[in-house]
């Protein structure tokens, strides 16, 4: 073997266990690994259009002052229609890697945004044996055409780790028009 190609091998092996001990210093004081980790909510709102699919759903529905109750039964494509909107929330994304402090408060992390992409805050709650009690979420987006604040809240049930219910509220502003505001709720019976 040449020694240029022994060199180079010897540097990303060197590199490569750098990293790696970085990573672990990291993890074991901050309790957080080095890459960006958080739940894949893509992945778990698919599973949960499966296991809700067939259970009755409460849903109040405002908009502009208008409320709409409804008891329905949703079969899986209108689960998915309406959790969908949840996955402005996903951070396990290449693109938010490195773009949000996390701190860690008991059994609650908080990703806050330091720059311009994505959510400005998630908030994960997990119960004593780390699973998901809530997640929780504010997007705000601005621009010269328009202004939308929108409000996320997705609740768990500890026994069957199914979502008990979730929140979806905000408001919208398109230039020259009025403001509307929507607040739509859903409760899993």
């Amino acid at each position: 073997m040449r020694k240029s190609t022994f060199i180079i091998i010897l540097s990303v092996i060197t590199l490569h266990v750098f990293v790696s001990c970085e990573d672990l210093v990291m993890q074991k004081t901050t309790g957080i690994k080095n890459d960006f980790q958080f739940v894949d909510l893509d992945s778990l709102l698919k599973s949960q259009v499966k296991v809700l699919n067939g259970k009755k759903l409460e849903k109040k529905v405002s908009i502009k002052g208008k409320e709409e109750k409804l008891l329905l039964v949703p079969d899986s494509t209108d689960l998915a229609s309406d959790l969908k909107v949840f996955s402005d929330l996903n951070l396990d994304q290449a693109k938010y890697n490195g773009e949000y402090d996390i701190a860690n408060s008991g059994n609650t992390t908080t990703f806050q945004r330091k720059g311009e992409k994505g959510p400005q805050k998630v908030t994960v709650t997990r119960n004593n044996v780390a699973q998901i009690v809530s997640i929780e979420g504010q997007y705000n987006e601005s621009n010269m055409v328009f202004d939308s604040f929108r409000k996320y809240r997705l609740e768990f049930d500890n026994s069957s780790s199914s979502i008990r219910s979730y929140q979806f509220s905000g408001y919208q502003k398109l230039i020259f028009n009025d403001t509307v505001f929507f607040d739509i709720k859903g409760k899993f019976l």
